[in-house]
């Protein structure tokens, strides 16, 4: 869905939101893409990734109008992921326009991407190549934010832990002991309860010999 850009020359960056994502997760991103020119219409958009950042898979948000792929290049070792190993990584993913479908001035456009498997580093540099009707090209690739052409960037953050973690010998060791201490306080309630119930028994038992001793003694005197 097109929409209509107040004139702001801030704006006019192409970006990708959220800009933050946990490592070695997944995440479902957007890039932004404005147009900034009063005299030519956005008609392509292409994020590049360089030979640094390996990201097994991506997957596109379809977009009425526009063509979406996903080019993967061979990597030399594969690596690791919830599916297996993997020799391939995204390389580039690209949109174009189709039937006259364009980001006009004063309009802009948002293109959806599910990334899994993001990298164990800090930021992820997602450059940004924007082609106009015209033949012209910008290109969002300098890595300075306050660029006159900053490339979009994905901040990656470190996940913490839970304390109970599988992994975490002491935790396990923690609830060892919690259990092996449940399982005696359990037997002793029941050995308990056993010894009340038997007590119960005896108690009732010696009160019914006692009555019933009563009630013969109080025959034959009677008789």
């Amino acid at each position: 869905m097109l929409v209509m850009l107040s004139a702001a020359p801030a704006l006019a960056h192409v970006t990708v939101n959220p800009n933050s994502a946990p490592r070695g997760g997944n995440a479902t991103v957007s890039f932004r893409v404005p147009n900034e020119r009063d005299n030519a219409a956005t008609v392509k958009l292409e994020i590049v990734l360089d030979s640094a950042t390996v990201i097994p898979d991506a997957s596109v948000r379809p977009i009425p109008g526009w063509d979406a792929a996903v080019t993967t290049r061979t990597l030399q070792k594969p690596i690791k992921t919830g599916h297996g190993e993997s020799a391939q990584a995204v390389d580039r993913i690209t949109w174009t326009a189709t039937n006259g479908t364009k980001i006009s001035a004063g309009q802009f456009q948002q293109f959806d991407v599910s990334f899994q498997q993001l990298p164990d580093t800090d930021t992820v540099v997602l450059k940004a190549l924007q082609t106009y009707d015209d033949g012209s090209v910008v290109r969002w690739i300098d890595v300075h934010p306050d660029a006159e052409n900053p490339a979009p960037q994905l901040h990656l953050t470190k996940t913490t832990s839970n304390h109970h973690d599988s992994k975490d010998p002491a935790a396990h060791g923690d609830e060892s002991h919690s259990a092996e201490h449940s399982e005696g306080v359990s037997a002793t309630s029941v050995v308990a309860l056993v010894i009340a119930g038997a007590a119960l028994l005896v108690g009732s038992a010696a009160l019914w010999l006692s009555v019933r001793r009563r009630r013969s003694d109080q025959l034959v005197s009677e008789s």
